[in-house]
Parts: C-alpha cells; sequence; structure tokens
C-alpha cells in the first residue's frame, strides 16, 4: 500500500464517486473526477493505470464491493452496495494485525 498522502486522498475520492450512484462512472469520468480533485490540492494527477491500481486496491485490499458492468458500449464502475462506503466500513484482518 502506498503511504503517500496522495494515495489517501485518491482513495477517498473513488468512495465519494463510486457512491454517486446517479452517474455513469467510466474510467474516463472517475479519471477527470479524481485528477480534478487533485489539483486542486496541489497534489499530482495521476495515470489511467493508478486509477485501475486503486480500484484493485479498493477490491483487494478493502473488500469494497466495486463492481464492473456495461451500459452500452461504456463499461462503468460502482459499489454493488447502495448503502456502502469506506467511512462506514469495518477493519480488514490485515488492518488489525498492524
Amino acid at each position: 500500500m502506498p503511504t503517500n498522502k496522495a494515495f489517501h486522498r485518491r482513495i477517498q475520492i473513488l468512495d465519494q464517486c463510486l457512491r454517486r450512484r446517479q452517474m455513469l462512472w467510466t474510467v474516463d469520468a472517475l479519471l477527470e473526477a479524481t485528477n480534478s480533485h487533485l489539483s486542486e490540492h496541489g497534489c499530482p494527477e495521476i495515470s489511467r493505470r493508478t486509477l485501475y491500481d486503486d480500484l484493485r486496491y479498493l477490491q483487494s485490499t478493502l473488500d469494497a464491493p466495486v463492481e464492473k458492468f456495461q451500459r452500452g458500449k461504456a463499461v462503468c464502475y460502482r459499489y454493488s452496495d447502495p448503502g456502502y462506503t469506506l467511512v462506514n466500513s469495518p477493519l480488514s484482518q490485515a488492518e488489525k494485525d498492524l
């Protein structure tokens, strides 16, 4: 897990986006929203690969219910549980072991 401030800010931004189910969050939309928020706070922008890594981190390490679905030709992301948020999620076993 990266230990820089921008990493934690990115994860928070992605959490906010994925909770907003009224939007169709494609990779391009997530990348634009993330980079917009980061630049507002003086953090460097991220690449598409970093975004994919962050989504993978949400799923594999934090056990976030991120789902990938297709809407027309667009591939979109959201939480499969509409009430899910990282703020209220329990600690994973790895986090407890720290």
